[in-house]
């Protein structure tokens, strides 16, 4: 892989885990771009990034009414149809690798607003991370892989069809939607879509159920219609062309995680008055349903107990059904959860295949080339830092999982700025997609607990004083620290200029794979 975008840094450092206390050296593996001083800038959250802490609670009182229109619930009727279209079409839709997310559709995750509350409000959008006092963790394109079921290869969701036979396919499915907006309905409300094609004997019945499956279940923007945007989409999927729904799902999250804070964080100051709090709405019109799961599987003490689910059903099943549980103290929950955070929650799965085509019981380094397979391309896009394009209006959010290394097994050192690449959605799809050049990629081990500096664990908490300090400004209206001044020059670090790994590189090479072939099972980060 070319040095500008070689991923990962091997260097010998001094680790300490999470929580321990202890330090120790030993080689260690950190994606790029990570830095090694702590005299220059650095890309730091903002001070005010996580404005609450876990001596307030979010509960009824806060005046904020969050409407989470992009959590759908499946109707009756709509897992009939899944069943039907399954029956015909089921080889398309593994083609195009959408088999396991239509299956999520079905599946009914009660929803916990305290949950998602009170987590947004650790959320901050300078870096789409969450904010933790123990450190950051956020929801990445490897979450979208295993529970959305969603490709991070393929099309772009805004690319052009290029093709007679989808346009025309195209045209009839929005001449369909315009038949109804001459009806007395004046729109194609998804419970009319479904008693017109479900069916019906019509030569586009896949193509309007996989509009469905677009409009409602993967990018819901419109609640009581089925949206023109899904139309090309489905046209697409219906003939087994792949498309990366993955970035483009995380991108709606992080906008509409964003949103969420901004709402939060406009209610503490509108709510610091006497009398009547003006209550302030937001509109959530992405899946937040993989939100909620995400918290589950990753903080024990605030998930109920999941299902028993059999080999190869999708993650996902596990959260089916399962009624909400009480979290009131959510915020103290994930403030005090550093050392029971579950950093790689999907590598424990023993009746799921999929971590270990790729992640075996040791560590490995890969041989990278063109044409290497679908599993190490989308690991590629999984691991490095790119920009994510939704169909959403403007909606270009940066991916940075150089700043979350631990979930991916691979060691935290203080992260380094990225440029962003976001004039345009085409640019921004075009870094995303940028080449993969020859070289040769760590693989830690499935089970590898990885660690971080103590240089970023003095800086971390560095920055938490800090925040702690800004968060009892805000809540007084006024400093009781008079004299005190954060000095943020103290809290930047400089990018190293040469991050060339030692003298032997690579220090530990058990065994090279140019790939994993003859395998029966289906793509891992496809």
């Amino acid at each position: 892989m070319a040095e500008g975008d070689r991923l990962v840094t091997v260097r010998e450092e001094e680790m300490s885990s999470l929580g321990s206390g202890f330090s120790f050296h030993r080689i260690a593996y950190f994606l790029r771009p990570s830095v090694t001083s702590v005299d220059g800038p650095v890309f730091a959250p903002p001070l005010d990034s996580a404005n609450q802490d876990s001596t307030t609670s979010v509960d009824d009182s806060v005046p904020i009414k969050a409407i989470f229109s992009g959590w759908r619930c499946p109707r009756k009727e709509w897992i009939k149809w899944v069943d039907r279209m399954r029956s015909m079409h089921l080889s398309t839709w593994k083609q195009a690798g959408i088999d396991d997310a239509i299956t999520n559709s079905t599946f009914q995750i009660h929803r916990s607003d305290e949950l998602i509350l009170g987590v947004a409000e650790k959320w901050c959008s300078g870096t789409n991370t969450f904010v933790f006092p123990w450190g950051e963790a956020t929801i990445t394109l490897e979450d979208m892989i295993f529970l959305g079921s969603f490709s991070v290869l393929g099309n772009s969701v805004l690319s052009r069809a290029g093709d007679v036979e989808l346009e025309v396919t195209t045209k009839k499915l929005r001449e369909a939607r315009l038949y109804f907006s001459r009806t007395t309905a004046r729109k194609a409300s998804p419970s009319r879509w479904i008693e017109k094609f479900m069916e019906c004997g019509s030569e586009i019945e896949h193509e309007a159920f996989l509009a469905y499956w677009v409009s409602q279940f993967v990018f819901p923007y419109e609640r009581d219609t089925i949206s023109k945007a899904a139309l090309p989409i489905a046209a697409s999927l219906a003939r087994g062309i792949k498309l990366a729904l993955a970035p483009a799902v995380l991108a709606d999250i992080y906008r509409n995680l964003s949103a969420l804070k901004g709402a939060l964080v406009a209610t503490k100051k509108c709510g610091t008055g006497q009398g009547q709090k003006e209550v302030i709405e937001v509109k959530v019109t992405a899946p937040f349903q993989l939100v909620q799961a995400w918290v589950w599987e990753r903080f024990p003490t605030l998930r109920p107990m999941p299902n028993s689910t059999g080999f190869g059903e999708p993650r996902l099943a596990q959260w089916n059904g399962i009624k909400k549980v009480g979290t009131k103290k959510v915020l103290s929950a994930v403030d005090g959860a550093e050392e029971e955070f579950i950093w790689r929650p999907y590598m424990r799965a023993a009746n799921n295949c999929l971590p270990h085509m790729v992640y075996k019981e040791e560590d490995y380094w890969v041989l990278i080339k063109s044409g290497s397979g679908d599993e190490f391309e989308g690991l590629v896009r999984c691991l490095r830092p790119s920009e994510l394009v939704s169909p959403e209006v403007d909606c270009i959010e940066q991916y940075l999982p150089h700043r979350v290394a631990m979930q991916f097994g691979m060691d935290q050192d203080l992260p380094g700025q990225v440029m962003r690449e976001n004039r345009s959605s085409e640019i921004a799809w075009s870094n995303y997609t940028r080449k993969i050049e020859d070289g040769i990629l760590y693989i830690p081990a499935r089970l590898f607990e990885s660690d971080a500096t103590t240089r970023y664990l003095k800086w971390w908490h560095k920055l938490e004083f800090a925040r702690s300090v800004r968060r009892k400004v805000d809540s007084d209206g006024k400093s009781r620290s008079r004299g005190f001044r954060i000095d943020e020059g103290l809290l930047k670090v400089k990018s190293e200029d040469d991050d060339l790994p030692p003298p032997g590189f690579p220090p530990k090479l058990p065994r090279v794979e140019a790939g994993i072939s003859g395998s029966k099972t289906k793509e891992t980060y496809g």
